[in-house]
């Protein structure tokens, strides 16, 4: 029922579901839709073949979807995945590095 609308408009609309949401941004449900949380146990298999892959991937997705593959490949805590910096437009580059990877943004759309 909020596919489409923006916060300001989620806040006047349902203030409710607003505020429990802002309370755990992590696990909150909203109606008809799915958590980060919900969202991140459904990757976990494409995470793990992301993993085994020897040559580049592409991934073009929601940004819900990217922010938790970023989390998940920058060693980012899960309570704060839906703070990981995305804008509509960002190419993210991820790099494997000795120590964990390089993440670069690139962003397209002003």
């Amino acid at each position: 029922i909020i596919d489409g609308l923006t916060p300001d408009e989620i806040k006047e609309l349902y203030p409710d579901e607003f505020a429990r949401a802002e309370k755990n941004p992590y696990s909150h449900r909203y109606p008809r839709a799915e958590s980060y949380h919900d969202l991140s146990l459904r990757l976990e298999p494409v995470i793990l073949e992301l993993e085994r892959e020897a040559s580049d991937v592409v991934v073009v997705g929601h940004s819900s979807v990217i922010r938790c593959l970023m989390a998940y490949l920058g060693g980012i805590a899960p309570q704060d995945i839906p703070s990981v910096p995305l804008r509509r437009g960002d190419v993210v580059q991820v790099t494997p590095s000795a120590y964990g990877v390089r993440m670069e943004t690139h962003s397209f759309l002003p």
